[in-house]
This record gives C-alpha cells, sequence and structure tokens, in this order.
C-alpha cells in the first residue's frame, strides 16, 4: 500500500511538471519566438492603447496590382491607422509602427498580431526595442480572440470602401497612402460607429478619455476633415461604421 502511494504521488508530480512544461511551451511559442508571447488570461485592455490589433491582407484594385494593406485597430476606441505597402514583410512592418506611434493619439502598450512572418524577425525586435508587449495569436482560434473579427470587418469597411468606392488615383504607393490618410482621418473623427455608442472614435476619446482629447483632434487630423469634406465629399460618407 505504502509504495502505491509512492508510485502514485510519483505519477501527480510527473503530470504537474509535464502541465507546467506544456503552459511555458504554449505561452512562449515553443521557444521559437525570442519575445513574442500568448497574451496572458489577467492581460485586459481597459485603455486605448491597452491593445492594438494589426494585420494585413492582400488587395487588388485592378487585374495588374496587387498591394499589402495594413490595418491596425485599438480595440477600445476604434482608432484604426491604414497603410499600404507593395510588400508585406518584416521591415515594413517596423515602419508601420512608426505610422503607428505618430497617428495613434494615445501610448501603445500591446500589439496583438496573428501568426505572419510579417510580424516576426525585425518586426518583433523594435517591438522590443521600444517596449511595446507583442501577443501572438494561436493558429486557428477565433474564439480565443473575438476581436479578431473587428480588424477583419475593418479590413473589409477599408479595401472596399477605399480602394473600390473612393480612390481612382495613381497606385503608386506614395500618392495612395496620402489619400488613405485622408480616408482614416475621415474614419476616426467623422464617421460614427455603432459599437462605441454611434460615437467617433475621436469623441469616444473626448468623452471617455479626456486627458487624450488634444492629441485625438490634432492639427493633421483637422487640416485632412477640411480638405476632405471640401475637396471629396463621397469620404465622408463611408459605409458600415464598423
Amino acid at each position: 500500500m505504502v509504495a502505491l502511494r509512492r508510485a502514485e504521488a510519483r505519477l501527480l508530480l510527473l503530470m504537474i511538471r509535464w502541465l507546467r512544461l506544456s503552459l511555458f511551451r504554449y505561452n512562449n511559442l515553443d521557444g521559437q519566438r525570442p519575445y513574442a508571447v500568448r497574451k496572458p488570461r489577467e492581460y485586459v485592455a481597459k485603455e486605448p492603447g491597452d491593445i492594438v490589433e494589426s494585420d494585413t491582407l492582400a488587395v487588388r484594385p485592378m487585374p495588374s496590382v496587387v498591394l499589402k494593406h495594413f490595418t491596425a485597430r485599438d480595440i477600445i476606441s476604434r482608432w484604426d491607422v491604414l497603410e499600404a505597402h507593395t510588400r508585406a514583410t518584416s521591415h515594413t512592418a517596423c515602419s508601420f509602427i512608426d505610422s503607428l506611434l505618430r497617428r495613434m493619439p494615445f501610448p501603445i502598450r500591446a500589439i496583438q498580431v496573428d501568426g505572419g512572418s510579417e510580424f516576426e524577425d525585425a518586426f518583433e525586435k523594435e517591438c522590443q526595442r521600444r517596449g511595446i508587449r507583442l501577443f501572438v495569436l494561436p493558429p486557428r482560434s477565433p474564439k480565443l480572440n473575438p476581436s479578431q473579427k473587428d480588424v477583419e470587418r475593418a479590413h473589409r469597411t477599408h479595401t472596399e470602401g477605399f480602394y473600390y468606392e473612393v480612390y481612382h488615383g495613381e497606385m503608386a504607393v506614395q500618392p495612395l497612402n496620402r489619400t488613405l490618410e485622408e480616408w482614416e482621418a475621415v474614419y476616426n473623427t467623422v464617421q460614427p460607429h455603432q459599437a462605441i455608442d454611434s460615437l467617433t472614435p475621436a469623441e469616444y476619446i473626448r468623452q471617455h478619455h479626456p486627458e487624450l482629447a488634444p492629441r485625438a483632434i490634432s492639427v493633421l487630423y483637422v487640416l485632412n476633415e477640411y480638405k476632405i469634406l471640401k475637396g471629396c465629399p463621397r469620404c465622408a460618407v463611408m459605409p458600415g461604421g464598423a
């Protein structure tokens, strides 16, 4: 009887060790990523900037043109930042971090991405260098991250509305991104969204996080609003309110 209890105790100890090791490998992506981890259960987004979802999508506005569209969405305020590139690499994703920090009106504490290769290597090192936490979603796990559907919905809103309805200019990245940033400004400061009580992201920030309001109504966005509303009336009527 004593020997049996000792065997059971050893077995239980081995099971505990195995579970701890499995959990460690899961959270640290099985040792394959030097900085990125799974989002801890206790990490809950409460304020703008706590978690910014980022994703890419291949867009074909013309039969001979393929662009890589980057979307980042703050899951609290629904503030979006958009950018187009000819390729989705870790280096272009690094430059997208610069755009996020410049155009989101709050500090970014964590970025959450899927397992795309553009969010590895240089991108991961840049997040670490800037002190931004990087969370990677498990593959094929929509139930673990319902907010990922928000990013996918944002993709649909921006790609269908901008590339196929509003933009008719050059397909070179530089002029396209200038107009895309104007579209982004309307989305963040003019277009109301049902998910945040029919407020615009800027209005939501002013009402619920007034300490961030000065940046949320920066001169850049005010000028962009004026230019779009005067020069491109259709830009001010965006589908979906995603």
